[in-house]
């Protein structure tokens, strides 16, 4: 037999008598990764320890994140669990679970406990344990995004809700001017924050996404650009969009007869090629257009 083959068996022996050893001794029914990373280390004669650590640690957290989601289901038991005449240990209790157990706890949840301390005269607390939650636990923005959850419309409490936006608007990173371009492109709808964020983008700027490295996307923001040419009444901020949009095709249009003749199959008009000319110095930045560089 080879020796690589004689060794494979080995090892495949030492793993089943490992499992064997921790099936008499525990309630050992599958493998998990902390089990893996020990076998492991039985394997080779010696452990990973960074690796040994960090499954530990990950073990610790869940059980405790575990503990806690009982400690607040234990809390909400007070409420569901009898019939006595203890409004106030219920309440109580309610709100420091909030506070101990915030990391735990979901939105739907979050937002059932702040409602019920409210319907019972505890606004004060609900207040405190809302801003204790969201000022504590410590997520990425997509968690703070309500949208996002199959069962969003669970989350009916309005102060509840307000948090997670305000939380999720602070920490969501800015759209680029030309993501915002495309998707308009691509879908033919925008919402106020697009517009107030391309109504504050520069004419240069306008200019560098054009003729920056976007490849095909190029039409569809294009596209996307001069949607709002087709409002029947356009508010300012499409206005401003339009005029500094128009204006960076002139400034590309300048460039050579080519790009004019493309300019030109956009519907721009270019009776005036000196496109200082046709931005409002009221909606321009100060920022210098290319071609005054």
């Amino acid at each position: 037999m080879p020796i690589w083959r004689a060794a494979k068996r080995t090892k495949a022996k030492i793993r089943i008598s490992v499992i064997g050893h921790f099936s008499r001794f525990t309630d050992f029914r599958h493998l998990d990764e902390f089990d893996a990373v020990l076998v492991e280390g039985v394997e080779r004669g010696f452990f990973d320890e960074p690796a040994v650590k960090r499954q530990a640690d990950e073990q610790q957290n869940k059980l405790l994140r575990g503990d806690k989601s009982n400690a607040f289901e234990q809390a909400w038991q007070l409420f569901h669990g009898s019939f006595d005449d203890n409004q106030d240990a219920v309440l109580d209790a309610l709100a420091e679970s909030v506070r101990i157990n915030f990391d735990v706890i979901t939105p739907i949840n979050l937002s059932a406990t702040i409602s019920f301390l409210k319907e019972f005269g505890r606004e004060s607390q609900a207040n405190e344990a809302l801003k204790f939650y969201i000022d504590n636990r410590q997520e990425e923005a997509q968690f703070w995004n309500l949208a996002a959850y199959s069962l969003h419309g669970r989350v009916t409490d309005p102060d509840v809700k307000s948090a997670f936006d305000h939380k999720f608007n602070t920490l969501r990173p800015t759209p680029q001017p030309e993501e915002i371009l495309k998707r308009i492109g691509q879908h033919s709808s925008w919402n106020p924050e697009d517009l107030t964020l391309l109504a504050g983008v520069a004419t240069d700027e306008y200019f560098r996404i054009f003729k920056g490295p976007i490849g095909e996307d190029r039409e569809i923001a294009l596209r996307g650009a001069l949607m709002f040419r087709d409002i029947s009444s356009p508010d300012e901020h499409m206005r401003a969009v339009t005029q500094r949009v128009e204006g960076a095709l002139r400034l590309i249009a300048a460039e050579s007869p080519m790009n004019d003749k493309r300019v030109r199959n956009y519907g721009v008009d270019m009776d005036e090629t000196n496109a200082a000319a046709h931005i409002d110095p009221a909606l321009e930045s100060p920022a210098q257009t290319p071609a005054e560089r």
